[in-house]
């Protein structure tokens, strides 16, 4: 039986791209700012023990998100629409919004609020879950091997 020899073929990878101009460049390091402020806060408010089981699928935090900009988009729709019935002095049959609905119709939203697209927050949940996840993962093999 004779063996056959394989081919090798180098195969190169060129990237080209365009050359950015200042504005350009600092249009992404803003996003790039921007996008790591709000990845900090997530990291805040989900890096405590309480949220242990929480980030072990990230769509749990991310529907929890959704769920709450849900009920302040609404909370503006609600406030918005007094406005214009008491504008109009047709308030007399609308309920007057209470403070709570108030607040959070003030309360902006995640992407907003950090001047980025809806879908690189989304992009933030998922990479702290992932992050906080492996992180306690480790924690407990470090634990296992100690105990």
């Amino acid at each position: 039986m004779t063996r056959r020899k394989l081919r090798t073929q180098i195969k190169t990878i060129r990237a080209y791209t365009v050359r950015l101009s200042d504005d350009e460049l600092q249009e992404l390091d803003k996003l790039f700012n921007n996008y790591g402020r709000c990845r900090d806060l997530l990291y805040g408010q989900l890096c405590g023990i309480n949220h242990m089981t929480d980030v072990e699928n990230w769509r749990g935090p991310r529907d929890r998100i959704r769920q709450h900009e849900g009920k302040i988009k609404q909370a503006r729709k609600a406030v918005r629409s007094w406005k214009k019935a008491y504008a109009e002095n047709k308030t007399q049959n609308m309920k007057v919004p209470d403070s709570g609905t108030v607040r959070l119709a003030r309360q902006k939203l995640l992407n907003e609020q950090f001047h980025i697209q809806g879908r690189h927050v989304t992009e933030a949940v998922k990479e702290v879950c992932m992050n906080l996840n492996s992180m306690w993962t480790n924690l407990g093999l470090k634990l296992k091997k100690i105990v």
